[in-house]
């Protein structure tokens, strides 16, 4: 629940219906679907490896214990909450054409995500896996616990 799409629909399927392409650093353009881009594409971009254990540590390593406990607090229905603002605000509202909730008509064109888009995505990635990690940790430790 921590990607924003999975979080949030506006009757495309989760963005699997929203068509976009962005610029690659290699001046390449790559493009995707909207749930693509977030779940692979940006993530890919927010990290110097593809290696998932590289990866985790980078992550840990930036946090602070209180971070993680204050992220710890709540339940599903206030993660699910946070990820659904995350996708208005960020995901949905920064899309081209995208405003005040209302639904474009996505099927018309491929959308241009600029890359001031591109940053907002790749800066928020790691925050929102490593909520997801410190959560489900917690969840895990309370469940062996009893």
């Amino acid at each position: 629940i921590h990607q924003p799409l999975h979080a949030s629909d506006h009757e495309d399927s989760g963005g699997n219906g929203v068509r976009v392409a962005f610029a690659l650093p290699s001046g390449e353009t790559m493009k995707s679907d909207l749930h693509s881009a977030w779940d692979t594409d940006f993530v890919k971009l927010a990290f110097d490896t593809t290696d998932e254990r590289q990866i985790a540590k980078q992550l840990v390593d930036g946090a602070s214990a209180e971070q993680l406990k204050e992220w710890q607090k709540g339940g599903a229905a206030a993660w699910l909450a946070q990820s659904y603002e995350v996708a208005g605000q960020t995901t949905y509202g920064l899309l081209p054409g995208f405003n005040n909730c209302q639904n474009p008509d996505f099927d018309a064109k491929r959308l241009t995500l600029d890359q001031g888009y591109v940053v907002q995505a790749k800066a928020l990635i790691p925050e929102q896996l490593l909520k997801a990690g410190a959560r489900i940790a917690y969840l895990l430790n309370r469940a062996f616990a009893q």
